[in-house]
Order: structure tokens, then sequence, then C-alpha cells
């Protein structure tokens, strides 16, 4: 699971300053997939109409495949036990950046800030339950889409505040600081969730109520909904 709990938010200077750590070769392919993924922050950012939660969605569901591509070159290049210290390092980077930039957020910079301290606290927690980590074959739900989107908010943020995208509109802005504070407590929650697998369990058969509802709330509900999330999980497809 620890190649899929959090990678360092990729950005020209975050990819900078773990130069140390990356091979030149793979250095040069990050830096072209960030150029590539660069449209995708640009076209959310300086948009001005339209639903910014569709936008949001839109953006973030088509960032996934890129970011995965990202994360296969990192981890192909980096021991999994170095991710800790450079999700580290990138959390001391940008809280230098907010201290000196932040001001062109407005009051959305308290929000980008308390996202950024959680970060640093997931960096904290991997260096300290890696082991357990590594050891979690099954995720909580909505897994991916939370890391992803925690990811597309702290990076278009960043590579802001860092220069890019001149022409971002304040609104887009203050939606990625609230995303990335959402966000990024959401992952938080979610590896504590994997850490405890009693825990996992019962969220599931909480995602079962909703989508089967549930009478007076009885213990018998509890086991039909385990047993028939085990049978779906173990079902092989039937032959065509």
């Amino acid at each position: 699971m620890v190649a899929t709990v959090e990678i360092p938010i990729l950005t020209s200077r975050t990819l900078e300053l773990l130069r140390e750590a990356i091979p030149p070769e793979k250095q040069g392919i990050l830096r072209d997939g960030l150029e590539r993924i660069k449209p995708l922050f640009r076209s959310f950012l300086t948009q001005n109409e339209g639903d910014a939660d569709v936008a949001f969605v839109m953006a973030s569901s088509s960032y996934a495949h890129p970011r995965s591509q990202l994360l296969a070159v990192l981890l192909s290049s980096v021991d999994s036990a170095q991710l800790p210290r450079m999700v580290a390092e990138v959390s001391g980077y940008a809280c230098k950046v907010l201290s000196r930039e932040g001001w062109r957020l407005d009051k959305s910079v308290k929000l980008l800030r308390e996202a950024w301290d959680t970060y640093g606290a997931i960096g904290k927690l991997l260096a300290k339950k890696i082991q357990a980590i590594g050891q979690v074959r099954e995720l909580p739900y909505g897994w991916l889409m939370a890391s992803t989107r925690m990811d597309f908010s702290l990076t278009a943020t960043a590579m802001y505040l860092e220069g890019e995208f001149p022409n971002a509109t304040p609104n887009r802005l203050d939606y990625l600081c609230q995303a990335a504070r959402f966000e990024t407590d959401h992952v938080l929650r979610l590896i504590y969730l994997a850490l405890s697998p009693v825990t996992l369990a019962d969220q599931r058969v909480g995602i079962l109520r909703g989508l089967f509802g549930s009478w007076q709330g009885g213990d018998d509900l509890d086991v039909d909904l385990r047993q028939l999330y085990e049978s779906r999980r173990h079902r092989r497809a039937e032959p065509s």
C-alpha cells in the first residue's frame, strides 16, 4: 500500500529540491510529465464560469492517470522508505513558500496552510507506520480519488505560488484552498482506517447500509451485509 499512500507533491521547484534522491535520467522524465499536466491545472484555475464542483471533479479525474504515471516513475527511482523524508522536505518547503507568497491568496491562505500542516502529519505517520502500511492489502473506499484530489489541489496552488498561471481567478483559487483543506483531512482519516481492519470493516457495513437500507439497526442485518460483501468480493465472473 505504501506505493499508493502518498508521494511528494511534484512541481518544478520541489523536483529541484529532491534532485539528490532522484537519478538525473528520471528527473528528466518527471519534468516532462509535469509539463504535460500543467494544462489541467491551468484550465481549472483560469476559468471563471460554470460549476466549480463539476469542474474540479472533471479536472482531478483527468489528473488520476498522469499522476499514476508520475508515481510509477518516482517509485522506480527511489526506495519506498525514502518517501516519508521526501514528503517532509516538500512540506517544509511549502511552509516557506506560504510565508513568502501566501498573501496572494488573501484569507484562503489559512486553509491552505492548514492543508499543508495535515500533509506534513501524513508524512510523519508514514515514517512511524511505514512497515504496517506496507502490509495493508485492502484500501478504504474512495481512497484513490481522495488522494488524487488532495494531490491536485496542493499541486495547483503550489504552482500558482511559484509563479505559474498568473491569470488564475480568485474564486477558483479559493475553491482549491478549501478542497486542499478537506482532502488532506480525508486522506489522513483514510490512512487511519487502513491501519485499523476492524474500523475498515465497520465502514464497509456503513456503505452497504446506505446502498441497501436498514431496518431497526439490528445485528442480523450487519451479518447479512458482511456476507453479501464477502460473496461479491470473492465471486468469480460467470463464463460467457
